[in-house]
């Protein structure tokens, strides 16, 4: 991606319509008046801003010196899943460099108006709309694959409590990049050392 330059982001354009986190629950800004924020999860109620959580929109270019692993800088491409709720921790993505990171950061640290220095063009900022889309379904299907394994290694250790597999069963999996059973059952003590000349019974 080509080299993008931050622009200095216009608040009093920029804030409404902007997702915002209002009780650990994810709505949008409507309207401003004075110092009041009204939002589209309590219509005709403003709170004071400072109870409200004005997250970066995608595009925008975030310095973020509370998330996990380190503090970065790149643009905020959005929240890792389209949630209506939050804790008090959430996973976004964000374009550094050349790389979509995952990051991990308190939602209370998020807000837009103390991360954002800048934002990419028009253009710039719907690709990375679409970056988005990818990164997000690349993660879904990570996830699906990896609940995937964990019901097929659940079933495989059931079956070797059915059939009495021992050792044999534990060195197959751990051939195969699959968790051993480790466990005592059957009366073989699976995934224990074995001493020299014969079984490991216990």
């Amino acid at each position: 991606m080509t080299t993008m330059a931050a622009e200095a982001p216009a608040w009093s354009i920029d804030l409404v319509g902007r997702p915002a986190v209002v009780d650990q629950e994810i709505t949008t800004v409507t309207a401003l008046r004075g110092s009041e924020v009204f939002t589209a999860r309590e219509p005709g109620t403003g709170r004071e801003g400072a109870t409200v959580v004005l997250l970066p929109v995608t595009g925008e270019f975030v310095e973020m010196p509370d998330v996990i692993p380190s503090g970065v800088k790149g643009y905020w491409l959005g929240p890792v899943e389209a949630v209506t709720r939050v804790h008090e921790t959430f996973s976004v993505f964000v374009l550094c460099g050349s790389t979509v990171r995952r990051l991990v950061m308190p939602v209370a640290k998020a807000d837009a108006r103390h991360l954002v220095t800048g934002r990419a063009t028009e253009g710039e900022r719907a690709a990375m709309g679409a970056l988005l889309a990818e990164a997000r379904a690349h993660h879904a299907t990570r996830s699906e694959h990896e609940a995937w394994r964990e019901q097929v290694v659940a079933e495989a250790h059931g079956e070797a409590d059915d059939r009495e597999w021992c050792g044999e069963f534990d060195d197959f999996m751990a051939r195969v990049g699959l968790p051993r059973k480790r466990a005592i059952f059957n009366g073989c003590n699976v995934g224990a050392a074995r001493p020299a000349g014969g079984p490991n019974i216990s």
